[in-house]
């Protein structure tokens, strides 16, 4: 009958065998009557560090499911033994499939090919606190055993010391919904739009890494590393990321101006019982029943009716079985040279908690500008428009291109004036009040060189 299973060996890669970092295994044996003298022949699959231009990331040695032991150590019998050692050496653990340990196998080699295209990072070790993960051949291991059916918090080789990835738990290029049980603390997404859903303690450290895709994150006590995309990963890559704070009460929200891409945090969010670090995420939702969002100096929030559904309906953090009292937007603040605006967008403006409904706002991309709402006397109120570019405008209403009307070298689509603070779509003429202020009146320009609403 065969059997599956999970050794360690000291890891050997910049020696940090000596400091008792292990590295593990699984190892398909297909005969059990067979024990020393036929390792040569048990299929292995591990979790390697292969370097690229990038920088180093995480491969896997026997996906393919059918790789020997000689083949994936380049030694057979004596000098395999010298190598790695015997079985007893690596602590080798019979895994417990019941007499299915084909089928575990063949799922282990599926999901094994399917994690190796997804490009994580190769981390040996991350710092509990830091931003950065632990990425390596425990991972990979403790992954697989996971979606093979297995807890693996309780599957680790006899005398294991050291191996930390084995908290982190490796996500597909599926849709995923992962979640901080069964000894995970650190959840790393794929290629797909995952959800990602925290614990209860609020003693331990979390960390949540969307990947690429547009990802969902729900509030969890404790602290908490929550990161759109990945290390390695730029942020422009790793699509559009949402944090949902609903049931979690008071969420005060700051800028860190200081803020360094996947080291520095450049939102800090504070609630009952959680502290969250947020890097690249660019979005929040919450329950507008339960739920009070508190903004700090610098930082804005544009609203919209963009709610991204979620999946994991059991996750105990509040009531959120009615969408309805959903609320969502963008976080912008002054470091963003234009808010990814949608269609029928409420921006509360800050001071005067008046609502400026922004309509048929297509294509604005990182060249796009910025409203800014500046609050004087009550009767003087302005919005500034801030180009990216800085040419000037033939005239103060703009010329026509097209149907759209250009200002400064930036094209956005036609607005006209409508009552009451509010602007609306566009009538058949662009021109001449393509982009009327408050009043009705032309725009003019400062000697900033922003347009003056």
């Amino acid at each position: 009958m065969p059997r599956i299973r999970i050794e360690g060996v000291p890891v050997q890669v910049f020696g940090l065998g000596h400091f008792g970092f292990d590295h593990l295994q699984l190892v398909y044996q297909q005969n059990e009557a067979d024990f020393h003298g036929a390792q040569d022949h048990w299929f292995v699959m591990e979790g390697v560090r292969e370097a690229t231009g990038e920088g180093a990331i995480l491969g896997i040695e026997g996906a393919d499911g059918r790789t020997t032991l000689a083949v994936a150590n380049l030694a057979a019998r004596e000098e395999l033994i010298a190598k790695i050692g015997t079985p007893d050496y690596r602590g080798s653990h019979s895994l417990p499939y019941d007499g299915d340990a084909f089928r575990a196998w063949e799922t282990m080699a599926s999901y094994a090919r399917d994690i190796e295209q997804q490009d994580f990072p190769y981390i040996p070790y991350g710092l509990p606190g830091s931003p950065t993960p632990t990425v390596n051949s425990s991972s990979v291991i403790a992954s697989l055993i996971y979606y093979s059916g297995l807890d693996p918090s309780r599957q680790l080789p006899f005398g294991v010391h050291f191996s930390p990835g084995t908290a982190t738990l490796l996500g597909t290029s599926g849709d995923d919904v992962l979640r901080i049980e069964q000894g995970f603390t650190t959840l790393l997404g794929g290629r797909g739009d995952d959800e990602f859903v925290g614990g209860f303690d609020r003693h331990r450290i979390e960390k949540f890494y969307g990947g690429e895709g547009h990802d969902l994150f729900h509030w969890s006590s404790g602290f908490n590393i929550v990161h759109g995309g990945q290390p390695q990963l730029s942020y422009e890559s790793d699509g559009t990321d949402v944090m949902d704070y609903s049931g979690a009460g008071t969420v005060t929200i700051t800028l860190n101006r200081h803020w360094i891409p996947h080291k520095v945090p450049r939102y800090v969010a504070v609630f009952e019982n959680g502290l969250d670090y947020l890097f690249s995420i660019e979005r929040i939702q919450w329950n507008e029943t339960t739920d009070r969002i508190v903004l700090g100096k610098g930082i804005d929030l544009v609203e919209d009716d963009s709610i991204l559904q979620w999946g994991a309906r059991s996750n105990g953090h509040g009531d959120q079985s009615d969408p309805s009292h959903l609320r969502s937007g963008y976080l912008i603040d002054e470091d963003d040279v234009g808010a990814p605006v949608r269609a029928a967008v409420d921006y509360t403006l800050p001071d005067h908690g008046r609502d400026l409904e922004l309509k048929d706002l297509q294509g604005f991309a990182a060249a796009a500008p910025l409203l800014e709402y500046i609050p004087t006397e009550p009767i003087d109120d302005r919005l500034v428009f801030r180009p990216q570019f800085s040419s000037e405008p033939t005239s103060a209403a703009g010329e026509s291109d097209g149907g759209q009307s250009v200002f400064a070298g930036v094209v956005v689509d036609g607005i006209a004036a409508a009552a009451d603070m509010h602007f609306g779509t566009g009538g058949d003429d662009p021109t001449g009040a393509a982009i009327a202020p408050l009043t009705g009146a032309a725009p003019s320009i400062d000697e900033h060189g922003n347009w003056l609403f």
